[in-house]
């Protein structure tokens, strides 16, 4: 299914992940977290990322897919290709920068 699929939820109805995220679960995590006594700063920072993924439409595996595409289309092949996107993945995730922020190669 992927981020394309349709879930069915309760209340909802059928729904796309992101917008069951968007709509229904970041609000309750939010308010769980606050009553919890997470700092808003806290609960900013990790459900933000989040949101951004759900908004964007970019996870890591989106982010891996769209890299590899891109390295192949520069006409690297695919194991070269493979190997170069496991090396800037983990130059991104050393960054400690979510990867819906990371840029694509050119």
């Amino acid at each position: 299914f992927g981020m394309e699929g349709r879930i069915y939820w309760p209340g909802m109805g059928e729904v796309t992940p992101d917008e069951l995220v968007l709509r229904k679960l970041l609000p309750m995590a939010h308010e769980g977290l606050e009553r919890w006594g997470v700092a808003a700063e806290v609960r900013d920072r990790y459900l933000g990322i989040i949101e951004a993924r759900a908004k964007t439409g970019r996870n890591g595996a989106v982010w891996q897919i769209e890299t590899v595409r891109a390295m192949e289309t520069k006409g690297l092949s695919r194991p070269k290709a493979l190997q170069q996107m496991l090396r800037i993945y983990c130059e991104g995730m050393h960054s400690n920068e979510p990867v819906h922020t990371w840029e694509l190669p050119t």
